[in-house]
C-alpha cells in the first residue's frame, strides 16, 4: 500500500500547484499526470524516480 499512499501525496501536491495557478482547477488536469504516475508504477513500483 505504500505506493498508493505515494500517489495519494503526489495527487494532493499537484492539486495545490493547480489551485496556485488556476482559480478553478480542472479534474481534467490531473489526467495526463496521473498516466505518467501509473506508467512508472508500473515500470518499477519500488521508485518513484521524479518525486526528486
Amino acid at each position: 500500500m505504500g505506493d498508493h499512499k505515494a500517489i495519494m501525496e503526489i495527487t494532493t501536491i499537484i492539486r495545490q500547484e493547480i489551485h496556485k495557478s488556476q482559480p478553478f482547477p480542472q479534474p481534467a488536469d490531473l489526467f495526463p499526470v496521473m498516466r505518467c504516475v501509473l506508467r512508472r508504477e508500473d515500470k518499477d513500483s519500488r521508485n518513484i524516480h521524479w518525486l526528486g
